[in-house]
């Protein structure tokens, strides 16, 4: 995992360990999502191709 999607990781986990559910953590719930997306992409593809032949 990149540093940068660490840091948002370590950061909403702290907010969620305080209870504070607000439109900060969704936005960085999102934000990760977005970050990871491309990753999940890509090995959706690649287990496709692996078990089609």
């Amino acid at each position: 995992m990149s540093a940068k999607l660490e840091e948002k990781k370590e950061q909403l986990v702290s907010m969620e360990k305080i209870g504070r559910i607000s439109p900060d953590v969704w936005a960085l719930r999102e934000e990760i999502y977005n970050d990871l997306q491309p990753k999940f992409d890509a090995l959706k593809i690649l287990h496709d191709w692996i078990y089609s032949h």
